[in-house]
């Protein structure tokens, strides 16, 4: 068997398989060396394709990673303040509103 590397990974396959009385007949039994090599030719046509969607998505995942940043660092301040001003009103809404949100959750399970 031949071996042929594929994005690091070695792939077995077969030398062309020669002309038999099997393969002279007609049966398709020599057919499998062609099935694999048309398999690792759609295996390459993948990781190609895959790589170049990853390469596609790489500007957006910067662009996201710096938007994310930027909301981060504009309203973390203003989230912070009220929280540090006011801590029992925090904790108390918050508390509330998590109570509020148990009991919905808790009644759909009830009706269903």
């Amino acid at each position: 068997m031949d071996q042929e590397i594929q994005n690091g990974i070695p792939l077995a396959v077969p030398a062309a398989p020669a002309a038999s009385s099997s393969t002279a007949s007609g049966d398709g039994s020599g057919d499998s060396g062609g099935v694999r090599r048309q398999l690792g030719e759609l295996l390459t046509a993948t990781g190609d394709q895959a790589h170049q969607v990853v390469d596609s998505l790489k500007p957006l995942e910067e662009q996201l990673e710096h938007l994310l940043d930027e909301l981060n660092s504009t309203l973390r301040p203003k989230i912070e303040k009220p929280v540090r001003d006011r801590p029992l009103l925090a904790l108390g809404l918050a508390a509330g509103v998590g109570l509020i949100v148990g009991l919905l959750l808790n009644s759909n399970r009830r009706s269903a």
